[in-house]
């Protein structure tokens, strides 16, 4: 009997194109398409293209291939964004707060967005929803009085289950007094909506919502006072009604929230900023998955006050961390990780220097290696910057991304990574005062090189 042999006859070349493979159950937490063969893919260099846990992997640099196999481009180092572009403006006003949400279901993020004042009673003091026609080009279907000064941040929601998305805002400011409320703007299907009004502290300012109950029936808002030294929550119930709890807070003042799992319990909690003079930096609030939420402990502020707040996992373990950014100007700003452990407590682990004045910041993979970036505003500059999550748990130099735009200040509802169109790569979102509107930068898509495997014949 004549036995059988394997041999390599010849290798077949694969372009490999990064970008987003929409195939049911074939992604990581990333947004990335698995590849699940036992065999490992090389490049033509015999590089892994995948990590061993299936995610993607990526190269920056040229791959010196044999001359019949031409790399494609590989990744820059920076200038990871396509140009910003103005998406949508009030035509006047301000705009104080942007979210990223399909409200629709058609597939397409559209755009809610909040205008304080600018001289213009027509465009003051309003939500403003509008419909996405292409990623970089949005249609007003729906604008509303909001019946307040300053309508500083909003969040975006189902607040009570009923399948459509809600609207809540934190107004600094009221007509009359100096209490400010909360306006909670229901959804009702086809872009419209009924608007509720709840107290709050003395002028509320930063709004987040974290989901509630197992199946997500419900949303809890959670609203930061500059005036009063507590938290404000907001339980979604039947109808349009919420429940409203205060929680305790070290000081008042222009504070942001930030939202994500602190204690590693698999619910959603909050970390709040404290951006003033005071001995704290930020205090975690538990979520208990229920709709309540338990003052947790605090972190000192050091030397600098914060300007910005995120949440997410930049330590490359799984777990969320926090994410402080403190003080101005170049050589004294800086963002310092407070790192999770296995135990779900967190604690300083690394200070990273910063472009300057951070006013926002946000964690999402903007280099397409799979790991997670920070992403930061810098107000008084035409630019945004980011640093590139390695590996190892750290973060790179930071990377400019410049731009036409001039970013004058953004509060903390007033940017966002989201992947607006439809690629699987986050996209940079902010609000302008100078345009009256929104600006949209694209994430630029990413290539390999080509990818040889061999090709096995039996005989």
């Amino acid at each position: 009997m004549l036995s059988k042999k394997l041999q390599i006859v010849s290798v077949i070349p694969l372009i490999m194109l990064l970008g987003s493979v929409h195939v049911n159950g074939a992604f990581n937490g990333s947004g990335h398409q698995r590849y699940t063969n036992p065999q490992r893919p090389q490049d033509a260099c015999s590089r892994p293209l995948y990590h061993t846990n299936g995610t993607p992997l990526y190269y920056r640099d040229h791959c010196p291939a044999p001359n019949n196999i031409i790399p494609l481009e590989d990744n820059p180092p920076s200038d990871r964004f396509e140009a910003a572009h103005v998406a949508y403006s009030t035509g006047g006003s301000w705009v104080e707060a942007v979210s990223m949400d399909d409200f629709d279901r058609d597939g397409k993020l559209d755009m809610v967005v909040s205008t304080s004042y600018y001289l213009d009673p027509l465009r003051d003091q309003r939500v403003w929803v509008a419909r996405q026609d292409t990623p970089l080009s949005f249609s007003l279907v729906h604008s509303a009085t909001i019946g307040a000064l300053s309508p500083t941040s909003l969040d975006v929601a189902d607040m009570n289950g009923d399948g459509y998305l809600d609207i809540v805002v934190a107004n600094e400011q009221v007509e009359v007094g100096d209490e400010g409320d909360v306006r909670i703007f229901w959804g009702t299907g086809d872009f419209s909506f009924i608007r509720t009004d709840h107290t709050a502290g003395n002028n509320p300012y930063a709004v987040a919502v974290i989901p509630v109950y197992n199946n997500y029936t419900r949303t809890l808002a959670v609203v930061t006072n500059v005036l009063s030294d507590f938290l404000s929550s907001y339980l979604g119930e039947t109808g349009y009604s919420v429940t409203r709890t205060d929680y305790l807070a070290p000081q008042a003042g222009f504070n942001q929230l930030a939202t994500g799992d602190l204690n590693n319990d698999g619910n959603q909690d909050i970390a709040a900023m404290w951006g003033q003079l005071d001995d704290a930096a930020f205090t975690e609030y538990f979520g208990d998955g229920q709709g309540s939420l338990s003052v947790g402990p605090s972190f000192p502020k050091h030397d600098r006050n914060p300007t910005a707040i995120a949440v997410g996992d930049v330590t490359n373990d799984g777990r969320d961390d926090v994410i402080i950014a403190r003080g101005s100007n170049r050589p004294y700003v800086y963002v310092l990780v407070y790192a999770q452990d296995p135990t779900g407590h967190l604690a300083l682990t690394a200070t990273y220097p910063s472009f300057d004045m951070p006013e926002s910041l946000d964690v999402a993979d903007v280099n397409c290696d799979g790991i997670n970036d920070l992403i930061a505003t810098n107000s008084g500059w035409f630019a945004f910057s980011w640093w590139p999550g390695k590996p190892d748990g750290t973060l790179g130099l930071y990377q400019i991304e410049w731009h036409s735009f001039y970013f004058s200040h953004v509060g903390p509802n007033g940017a966002e990574m989201a992947d607006v169109n439809g690629d699987g790569l986050k996209d940079y979102v902010v609000v302008d005062y100078n345009v009256n509107g929104v600006l949209v930068a694209l994430q630029r898509p990413c290539f390999k090189n080509k990818l040889y495997l061999p090709l096995i014949i039996s005989k």
